[in-house]
């Protein structure tokens, strides 16, 4: 079966102060990707040991993100919004942190302004040698990568970042690890089980990086070949 999606391109150009707010911040969760009544979603789901959907201060943070680190991991949890097919942007809260008692972490939330799409070959068949990178289908913002132990996905975009009255660009990187490689969980993201329950870490840099133009971004709506893929890929 076919699923078809809609990727429109617009063009917003988010709040800039020429305030604080630099620096970067990492977070982690887990996710899974799946196909529920033609509609895909990024599933991100509670982790086992923390309540919140994704934990900052895993890693260190720098900056005016700094306040996480030391902080315990009920201080650092937060929630964060799933994506879908039907998703339209931008994400208003896609990622916020309310459990800190910390005012000015518990003000700080994000909003995702878009994905982009990939840039590696289209089409993801079995036997990728390792470092090989593919799209499932063109249009995708999954980038699958065939590495030693499996395969590692992921996805970049744009966010702004507002704390108190500051508002900031931000880029965002994500990167998933699977144990199957790159065709299984292309095609796997089409079933209702989805691919495997895994881990993610996540990177949101404001350090004043070069920000892609607003443009090259799926900012409108998000179809279903801007996640996975816009059909089922048929292992050989």
């Amino acid at each position: 079966m076919k699923l078809h999606g809609l990727l429109l391109l617009a063009c917003l150009t988010p709040a800039l102060n020429a305030t604080p707010l630099i620096g970067i911040l990492n977070y982690t969760g887990e996710l899974r990707v799946s196909t529920v009544g033609g509609v895909t979603t990024i599933d991100f789901l509670p982790s086992v040991v923390i309540t919140g959907d994704v934990l900052a201060g895993q890693f260190s943070n720098t900056g005016d993100f700094s306040g996480f680190n030391g902080l315990t991991s009920t201080q650092r949890a937060g929630n964060t919004v799933d994506i879908s097919s039907a998703t339209t942007f931008p994400i208003a809260n896609f990622l916020d942190f309310n459990n800190s008692g910390i005012v000015t972490l518990d003000t700080m939330v994000l909003s995702l302004v878009g994905l982009a799409p990939s840039a590696a070959q289209v089409g993801c068949p079995a036997g990728l040698a390792v470092n090989e990178s593919c799209q499932p289908v063109a249009g995708s913002v999954f980038t699958l990568t065939r590495d030693a132990t499996g395969t590692s996905a992921r996805i970049s975009g744009l966010v702004t970042v507002t704390q108190g009255g500051d508002t900031v660009n931000g880029t965002l990187n994500l990167t998933a690890q699977f144990l199957e490689t790159p065709d299984v969980i292309a095609a796997a993201g089409f079933t209702a089980s989805g691919t495997p329950l895994t881990t993610f870490s996540a990177s949101v840099n404001t350090t004043g990086a070069e920000i892609p133009e607003p443009g090259t971004y799926v900012l409108s709506m998000l179809g279903i070949a801007g996640l996975f893929a816009a059909r089922r890929f048929q292992r050989n």
